[in-house]
Parts: C-alpha cells; sequence; structure tokens
C-alpha cells in the first residue's frame, strides 16, 4: 500500500527527500502566483500611465494651440485633479 504521507519517518531519507519536494513545489507554485500576480499589476498601472501621458501631450498640444485647458481636459477625458497630479510631477 503506498504512503503519500511526507511526514512518515519510517523511511528516512526518502521521507525527507518527499517532503522536500513537496515543500519545494507548493513554495513554487505560490510564488510563481505571487510573481505572476505582481507583474500582471504592473503591466495594467504601465497601461494607464501610458493612456495619461497620451491625453497630456494631446492637452499640451491643444493649450499650444489656444485651446482653453477646461476644453482640453473635457476632450481628453482626464480630470483637471490627474492633469495638475501629473503636471507637478513632471517640473
Amino acid at each position: 500500500m503506498a504512503n503519500s504521507n511526507a511526514e512518515n519517518n519510517g523511511f528516512g531519507a526518502l521521507s525527507q527527500a518527499v517532503k522536500n519536494h513537496k515543500i519545494a513545489n507548493e513554495g513554487v507554485d505560490s510564488m510563481c502566483k505571487a510573481v505572476e500576480e505582481y507583474a500582471n499589476s504592473r503591466r495594467l498601472e504601465g497601461k494607464l500611465e501610458g493612456k495619461i501621458e497620451g491625453k497630456l501631450e494631446s492637452i499640451k498640444n491643444m493649450l499650444k494651440d489656444g485651446l482653453p485647458l477646461e476644453k482640453a481636459l473635457k476632450y481628453t477625458g482626464l480630470d483637471e485633479a490627474t492633469y495638475k497630479e501629473h503636471c507637478q510631477r513632471m517640473q
């Protein structure tokens, strides 16, 4: 009868090897999942930041052409608080 219990010390080194393998695989799986989730969140943050940068560039061009800030914000869909926050970061 097979015993998959890694805690069975009746098999000495084999039990320890099975235990280490099970623990390591669990650790690897959870670490891989955590890294994947982190990468996905960073990718989404990057996409959002890229969209905002594109809107800021459009606003900059509209202002150069004499369009009032309110209209530029309206056309890009960017709110004034986000616009000001990013302008401050750029300085």
